[in-house]
């Protein structure tokens, strides 16, 4: 069988029993990053994880490999070069299991609907993309490529994970990581992380204020306390690369505290903003945004930190002037935590376009068209790799809440997609 029949004849719904297997065993590991242990770098639960699947594919006969617990692959094929898909066996916190329809570590099927941490983000995708290379390798096809599917254990703590196969492996000719949208995302906005800080000396500061909960997220709930009174403020939380989908309760409370208390960080936090930092920056795809997310203040200190994203056309050295020069009469020191470059490919390039047809081909929507997104992916951390699905468009999947969810029809398509995007990559000089 050629690799174009095989796209053409692959026969997801037939083969979403073996799908859901797989990703029931790997829902049932809460693979949440935790304290390093001896020879387990993100925890017990990730290597346990990362072993079963390393387990499976060596009883399935593929070559499998374990880089130190950090990621591992599988690969399919003896081609001089290789095609990779990068996912993720870990997950965020389930939060309060109680405010879980279906327990979170558990994969239930309901009416259509499977439930459960990781279903949608990633390790529904990841094992879909594994069922791929099972058939691939029943059916004897003869890719010119090899094809590797590498799963890492931290991708939603940073991306040490595929920081470490970089510096041990392979770098792929394409890749491509499910975990983000359809039909293909081409540029990655870049991410500063940012604080600013002031210390006090004994007496003189009365402002206590506490708000956020990580730099990534609109925060959802702030307050403070100023002569004996206590302020509060609600709003709604939202990931820091769509400000526009919460309401920032710290912008809020300082609003409402700004002239009514003797500090100065009210107006700090107020003044952090696009438009009052002369930040109002956007290119033909992308624009900045900019969240004040934590802050804190007590007797000793007081803290801000803020999460900006910028175009994709853009430099960070070129941002980090303007916040310094910004800030400098502001009283606090300034300092940047953490930087992540941009990632852009012209939609015209012949990889996004390959991978825009095997959506096209698969679902007949050939209006819609590659996306820049505000978030980062895999794709930053492992060269020539795009994020390509598995969220489909106007589809919410409860991705880092309660209730995260996948129709598996949904899956069935996604899986559908996959393997016509593998073949036409393989095909591509």
């Amino acid at each position: 069988m050629s690799p174009e029949e095989f796209a053409a004849a692959f026969d997801a719904e037939a083969l979403l029993p073996e799908t859901l297997e797989i990703l029931g065993k790997l829902v049932s590991f809460d693979t949440v990053r935790r304290p390093a242990e001896p020879g387990m770098p993100f925890g017990r639960r990730s290597a346990e994880a990362l072993a079963w699947l390393i387990g499976l594919a060596e009883r399935d006969g593929f070559e499998a490999v374990n880089l130190d617990n950090y990621c591992g692959y599988v690969e399919y094929g003896d081609g001089p070069e290789m095609i990779a898909v990068a996912g993720h066996l870990d997950v965020v916190p389930a939060g309060d299991a109680a405010e879980w329809t279906t327990p979170p570590f558990e994969m239930v099927r309901k009416d259509g609907m499977l439930c459960g941490r990781g279903v949608s983000d990633d390790k529904g995708p990841l094992a879909a993309v594994y069922v791929i290379m099972r058939e691939l390798k029943r059916k004897n096809v003869k890719l010119k490529r090899r094809l590797r599917l590498i799963f890492g254990c931290a991708e939603e703590t940073g991306s040490e994970c595929l920081e470490h196969y970089r510096r041990h492996a392979e770098t792929p000719k394409y890749g491509i990581t499910p975990d983000a949208n359809f039909p293909v995302i081409c540029g990655e906005c870049g991410i500063i992380h940012f604080s600013l800080e002031k210390k006090f000396r004994p007496g003189e500061n009365r402002l206590k204020l506490k708000a956020g909960v990580v730099i990534n997220a609109v925060p959802g709930r702030a307050e403070a306390e100023y002569g004996g009174k206590k302020f509060a403020a609600a709003g709604q939380a939202a990931h820091a690369s769509h400000p526009e989908r919460g309401d920032n309760a710290l912008v809020k409370l300082c609003r409402e505290l700004d002239g009514k208390v003797d500090s100065d960080f009210p107006q700090l936090v107020l003044r952090t903003d696009r438009a009052k930092l002369d930040l109002e920056l956007e290119d033909a795809v992308s624009k900045l945004t900019l969240v004040p997310s934590v802050a804190e203040a007590d007797e000793k200190h007081a803290l801000l930190r803020g999460d900006l994203r910028f175009p994709v056309t853009m430099r960070s050295a070129e941002i980090v002037a303007r916040l310094e020069r910004a800030y400098a009469d502001s009283g606090y020191a300034f300092a940047v935590d953490f930087v992540d470059e941009p990632l852009f490919f012209p939609p015209e390039t012949p990889f996004i376009a390959a991978l825009l047809d095997a959506y096209a081909e698969a679902t007949g929507d050939r209006e819609s068209k590659p996306l820049v997104i505000g978030g980062g992916t895999y794709a930053k951390h492992l060269a020539n790799t795009v994020a390509f699905g598995c969220s489909f468009p106007g589809h919410d999947y409860g991705e880092h809440e309660f209730d995260e969810h996948c129709p598996e029809a949904d899956l069935a398509l996604a899986a559908k997609i996959l393997a016509r995007a593998i073949v036409k990559l393989d095909a591509l000089e």
